[in-house]
């Protein structure tokens, strides 16, 4: 496969977890104002919406969800670089793209356990637990999608890494 194509391959799985994040911002706003009306409900009205501790979790769930893509593109998730900084850049790549790979294939296996779960609480009905009794099949459904995006972004870092490999930067680096 051509370089360029990698790259651009690569720049729409950057461009979907983008827009995950935008997302996932979306769902941040929504827990605000949520958790804000219940505030002012309880504090000025001395009552309470009997949906907000369950949709607020579920937003939570979405917001964590559908973030953790371009966390990963952006290099905020945890890393530990103790040894793997003591390696030259070229070995430094190979093993990133090997651990890329990896991880990819292992979070294919959890989406589909996922998704798994998801189809479940679809085939059977199942509800929340408030007042509004959504369909918990949702909630199910921000994971899978969060999940596929943050494989996704595995999938990106792999080519990106490889596309690293075949500059001739990384080969005068060493």
């Amino acid at each position: 496969m051509p370089m360029d194509t990698i790259k651009r391959i690569s720049a729409i799985i950057n461009r979907i977890s983008l827009y995950a994040a935008y997302v996932a911002g979306v769902f941040a706003f929504l827990l605000i104002a949520i958790v804000l009306a219940e505030i002012i409900r309880r504090t000025f009205f001395n009552s309470s919406f009997l949906w907000t501790f369950e949709i607020s979790s579920w937003l939570l769930v979405a917001f964590a969800f559908f973030g953790m893509g371009y966390t990963l593109q952006s290099g905020g998730h945890v890393r530990i670089s103790l040894l793997t900084s003591r390696l030259p850049q070229r070995v430094q790549t190979w093993l990133e793209l090997i651990l890329a790979l990896i991880a990819a294939a292992m979070f294919v296996y959890f989406t589909f356990f996922i998704f798994e779960g998801m189809v479940s609480a679809y085939q059977m009905g199942e509800t929340g637990t408030s007042v509004l009794e959504p369909p918990v099949y949702l909630l199910w459904a921000a994971a899978v999608v969060g999940m596929s995006v943050f494989t996704l972004q595995f999938v990106g870092i792999f080519l990106d890494n490889l596309v690293k490999l075949n500059t001739k930067e990384l080969h005068t680096d060493e």
